[in-house]
């Protein structure tokens, strides 16, 4: 009993880990740098510095004379939400650069967010030096500074989520994918001494976390009850979730901008199959990719009624016979091997080809065609003109078909004429004239047939008439 407490101790500790584990951000350098310098009441001056290489400025940052002269250093980080997300929870921020003693050993650098683009051909250095001048803005942040002479030092200071430094980062961030630091000393004045410090550039390294997006899996027939079961795709090692599998209505904790990949159940309950996820048509595949948002809830398998008495056959002129063969696409045909997912057989949508059936066919429950399993069909899965990637069925025929009759020993060519349903309106064709249309299957029992006249069987051309048993969607 004890070991199993341990086991389950050890789970809990690993699974709580996962769901909260820490990522970081280290650039290896700023994107752009600048070291301005300002003499009395003129104008601050400095060149922009582009990293992309191994060469790496020095600046000074401090008072150098009683003029006075003060120096100060900027550094850009250009950060994208593919680096650090925008639903990402920074945990804490740590900047290290190595600083050199010139006349001073202790003391504390003042840290400003100054907002603007270093880059910008454009920049007014006057503004950006003000947004580092403790007398018109207020640090974001300050660190101690300590140098024994000669040798550069390593200063590193952390600022922790919920301070201003971090907010301050944040916001850039949110506003303009960047973030630009101001470093001055944080005792500079006309009265005060000469001192300064040479820095290398700065390292920012970020620590955050993905907060989870609670969402609900679940699984209904059309009346709303619960049925089945569900899988989540668990990793390659793994692959959709084994047996006893997830019950409907679980819920999970997934990282928000995750995909995640769920499979409904793929098995008929009470004349009903998947038929789409969430009330969504336009995209019907099942398992499917779902990006998980903070206004992702649920994600629930929808199944619908699947008829199994359905027949699609060529009619033969003449003849209360069938032969040859048929096409038929679709949407819920699970046959796909899916290679980004363990090669798991998932249907294809309106992607799903047409396959070549003998006729009569039949896309019942159970009739296995070399492997392929309709489980019926769904009724009245209307084309929308303006939406073509909602699902529905397609027949297709051979313009012309080599079709051997017991009942002359021989083979006879036969050529598509129309589509036709019986009994009369149970189903509707797009175009029954055309050789490939869209049908919508209106009831139970519809039997849809491509109507073929053969050679050398008859006179009367008027066997089947194109206006006869159809209706046009």
């Amino acid at each position: 009993m004890k070991k199993l407490c341990l086991v389950i101790l050890i789970l809990t500790l690993f699974v709580s880990f996962s769901v909260i584990a820490q990522q970081s951000y280290q650039p290896t350098y700023p994107n752009y740098s600048m070291n301005l310098t300002k003499v009395g009441s003129n104008a601050p001056f400095g060149d922009l510095f582009t990293y992309g290489g191994q060469n790496v400025p020095i600046y000074e940052v401090g008072k150098l004379s009683n003029a006075p002269t003060y120096k100060h250093a900027f550094y850009q980080w250009n950060i994208s939400n593919t680096q650090v997300p925008s639903v990402a929870i920074i945990d804490s921020i740590v900047i290290t650069f190595n600083a050199q003693f010139v006349n001073s050993q202790t003391s504390e650098f003042n840290y400003f967010n100054c907002w603007l683009d270093l880059s910008d051909p454009n920049l007014n250095k006057t503004t950006l030096w003000n947004y580092s001048d403790k007398t018109q803005n207020f640090p974001i942040g300050d660190g101690l500074i300590n140098t024994p002479p000669y040798n550069y030092v390593e200063q590193k200071h952390k600022f922790v989520n919920g301070s201003n430094f971090v907010n301050s980062f944040i916001n850039s961030l949110q506003q303009y994918n960047r973030f630009t630091l101001g470093i001055a000393w944080k005792y500079e004045s006309s009265s005060s001494e000469n001192i300064y410090w040479r820095i290398l550039p700065v390292n920012l390294k970020i620590y955050f976390h993905i907060p989870n997006q609670s969402v609900t899996l679940d699984q209904r027939l059309s009346n709303n009850l619960q049925v089945g079961k569900l899988r989540k795709w668990e990793g390659s090692e793994i692959g959709f979730t084994p047996p006893p599998y997830i019950n409907p209505g679980t819920q999970f904790d997934f990282p928000l901008l995750s995909t995640q990949t769920i499979q409904g159940d793929q098995a008929i309950y009470s004349g009903e199959k998947y038929n789409n996820w969430n009330d969504d048509k336009t995209d019907v595949r099942n398992h499917k990719e779902f990006l998980i948002t903070a206004q992702t809830n649920q994600l629930i398998s929808k199944f619908e009624p699947t008829k199994p008495s359905i027949t699609i056959q060529n009619n033969l002129e003449l003849y209360s016979t069938s032969g040859g063969n048929i096409h038929f696409k679709d949407p819920w045909l699970i046959d796909f091997p899916d290679p980004l997912y363990g090669n798991a057989l998932r249907n294809r949508g309106m992607d799903a080809p047409f396959k070549q059936r003998p006729s009569p066919f039949y896309p019942d429950y159970t009739t296995s065609y070399n492997g392929d399993v309709y489980k019926g069909v769904f009724l009245n899965q209307v084309p929308d003109p303006n939406n073509p990637n909602k699902p529905y069925y397609s027949v297709k025929a051979d313009a012309v078909q080599d079709i051997y009759l017991s009942h002359t020993g021989k083979m006879h060519k036969f050529y598509f004429q129309n589509w036709s349903a019986s009994p009369q309106g149970s189903a509707d064709f797009q175009n029954a004239n055309s050789l490939e249309t869209p049908v919508v299957f209106k009831q139970e029992g519809a039997t849809v047939q491509a109507n073929l006249k053969g050679t050398q069987l008859s006179n009367n051309s008027n066997a089947y008439s194109k206006g006869s048993q159809r209706n046009s969607i």
